[in-house]
C-alpha cells in the first residue's frame, strides 16, 4: 500500500512537471536538463522570463560557456512546441556552427526516451519533424511548410520568410573581432539580408558575446538604442559556472581587452572612456607612510573600493588595490589583511550610512589606527567628472596594480556616465581629489572617529 501511494506521488509530481513547463520556459529548461538548469542560476531563470515575453528586439549579452545559446535552442523548440506556425531563422558565423544550432533544435524535438527523464513529446505530444523534410539546416513540423532554418554569415536566404529572427554568437574570434571589414559585413548582411526575411510583427533576439564597439551589439546600439532590450551579464553576476579559483585563472591567460569585453560586457574604448589619457605607472618602490581612501559600497551591488597610495611632492602614487563585491559580513577579514599589508598611518572612509559603521568596526579591529570618514553633499556624476583631469595628471599607479580589477574598472569607465553599472573605483579616485588635490581645503570635510 506504501508503494501504491509512493508510485502516485511521483506520477503526480511528473504531471505538474510537465505541466509547469508547458505554462513556463524556465520549467521547460529545468525539465529537460535539471542537471544545468539549478535554482543557483537566477540569472538564467532572469533571461527565461524575459525571452518568453517576447520582446520585438532583444540582445542578449553574456560570458561564454554560461548557457545562453542553449537556452535559445530551448526557447526556438519551446516556441515551436506552442505554435507549430512559428517559423525560425538562426544565423551563427558559419554553416557548419549554424547546422550545429539546426540540428540541436531538431534533435530535441525528435528526442526518444531513455529513462524516466521528461523529453519534449512529453510536453507538446503531436508536435513531430514531417517525414523526409529533416535535413540538417531546414526543416519544417507536420502542418508546417517552413520551421527552421540555419544559416552562416553571409550565406543564401531565399524564398523563406521568419516570425522570429535569432543571431547566435556571428564572431569566431578576436581576429575578426578587431577587424573592422568583417565587422562592417556583418552589419550591412543583417540589414541587407536578414532583416528582409523578417515577417511583419516578427521578433529578432541578438544573442552575442561582447568584443568590440564596432561588432554588431554595438552598431545596433549606436543606431537605435530605444528598440532593444538588453539582457547583459558580467561573469561575476552568473552563479553557478565558475568558482571564484577557476575565474582568477580564466583571468591570468585572457588578454585583459578581450576579458573586459567577453567576460564583464565592459568594452574598453579611448574614445569614449572617462581617463582618456589613462596614467602613468611606476617601477620604484617607496617606504614613505601611505594613506588609504575606501569606498564602502551602500547597495548591496556594488563594490567596495580602495586605494592605498604615497604623496609624493605633486603626485600622488598608488602602490596598492581592493575592490570586492563581497558582503560586509564577509569582506572585513580580507580588507582588514589587505589594510594590515599596506601599513597606512591614516584611513579615510567615506561616511555614508554603511560607511559610519564600517568604520567603527575597523576603528575596533584595528586599535592604534588612525581613522577618519569624510563626506561630499556634490552630485556623484559631477564629482566624478570634474575630478577625472587632475587624476589623470597627479595620480601614478605602481606597475603591480595594473592588473587588478580598481585599475581595470577605470580604463574601461565609460564618459557616457550612465552606460557604466558601477562607479565604485571612480568614487575613490574622486575622493582622492577632494581629500589631496585642493589646496588648504582638503581635510575641512574630515572628522576623527
Amino acid at each position: 500500500m506504501g508503494s501504491g501511494k509512493e508510485i502516485s506521488r511521483d506520477f503526480l509530481f511528473r504531471e505538474l512537471t510537465i505541466e509547469l513547463a508547458r505554462r513556463s520556459l524556465w520549467h521547460y529548461c529545468v525539465a529537460l536538463y535539471p542537471e544545468f538548469y539549478t535554482e543557483d542560476k537566477t540569472y538564467l531563470k532572469d533571461l527565461c522570463l524575459i525571452i518568453q515575453n517576447k520582446p520585438d528586439r532583444l540582445m542578449v549579452n553574456m560570458p561564454p560557456r554560461t548557457g545562453k545559446s542553449l537556452t535559445l535552442t530551448l526557447a526556438e523548440t519551446w516556441f515551436i512546441g506552442h505554435d507549430q506556425n512559428e517559423r525560425v531563422i538562426s544565423v551563427s558565423y558559419n554553416d557548419t556552427l549554424a547546422g550545429r544550432f539546426s540540428k540541436g533544435v531538431r534533435s530535441t524535438i525528435e528526442a526518444t526516451r531513455m529513462d524516466n527523464s521528461i523529453i519534449f513529446s512529453d510536453i507538446f505530444p503531436g508536435v513531430k519533424i514531417k517525414r523526409g523534410d529533416g535535413a540538417a539546416q531546414l526543416w519544417s513540423v507536420e502542418g508546417s511548410f517552413f520551421t527552421f532554418m540555419g544559416s552562416g554569415m553571409g550565406s543564401s536566404i531565399t524564398g523563406t520568410g521568419a516570425s522570429l529572427l535569432v543571431v547566435d554568437d556571428i564572431i569566431k574570434n578576436a581576429k575578426e573581432a578587431y577587424t573592422s571589414h568583417v565587422l562592417e559585413e556583418h552589419y550591412h548582411f543583417y540589414k541587407n539580408t536578414l532583416l528582409s526575411r523578417l515577417e511583419s510583427g516578427g521578433r529578432i533576439i541578438v544573442n552575442m558575446t561582447r568584443w568590440a564597439e564596432e561588432d554588431l551589439c554595438g552598431k545596433l546600439l549606436a543606431e537605435d538604442p530605444d528598440s532593444w532590450v538588453v539582457y547583459s551579464k558580467a561573469i561575476e553576476e552568473c552563479s553557478g559556472v565558475m568558482t571564484q579559483a577557476e575565474l582568477e585563472d580564466k583571468k591570468k591567460i585572457i588578454d585583459p581587452e578581450i576579458w573586459e569585453a567577453n567576460y564583464r560586457q565592459n568594452i574598453i574604448s579611448s574614445a569614449d572612456a572617462l581617463y582618456s589619457d589613462g596614467f602613468r605607472a611606476l617601477n620604484v618602490h617607496s617606504d614613505e607612510p601611505r594613506h588609504i581612501v575606501i569606498d564602502v559600497a551602500d547597495r548591496g551591488t556594488d563594490f567596495l573600493a580602495a586605494a592605498s597610495f604615497v604623496k609624493n611632492g605633486d603626485f600622488l602614487d598608488v602602490y596598492g588595490t581592493f575592490m570586492d563585491s563581497t558582503e560586509l559580513t564577509d569582506l572585513e577579514d580580507k580588507l582588514i589583511r589587505w589594510i594590515e599589508i599596506q601599513d597606512p598611518c591614516r584611513i579615510y572612509i567615506e561616511s555614508n550610512n554603511v560607511g559610519n559603521y564600517f568604520a567603527r568596526q575597523l576603528k575596533k579591529k584595528l586599535p592604534g589606527r588612525s581613522i577618519k570618514t569624510y563626506h561630499t553633499n556634490a552630485n556623484k556624476e559631477a564629482r566624478i567628472k570634474a575630478s577625472s583631469w587632475w587624476c589623470m595628471e597627479q595620480i601614478r599607479f605602481h606597475k603591480s596594480t595594473m592588473s587588478g580589477d580598481f585599475f581595470k574598472h577605470l580604463l574601461g569607465f565609460k564618459s557616457k556616465f550612465r552606460a557604466n553599472k558601477h562607479d565604485d573605483p571612480e568614487d575613490v579616485m574622486a575622493a582622492i581629489y577632494e581629500l589631496f588635490g585642493v589646496s588648504n581645503k582638503k581635510l575641512k570635510a574630515v572628522a576623527r572617529i
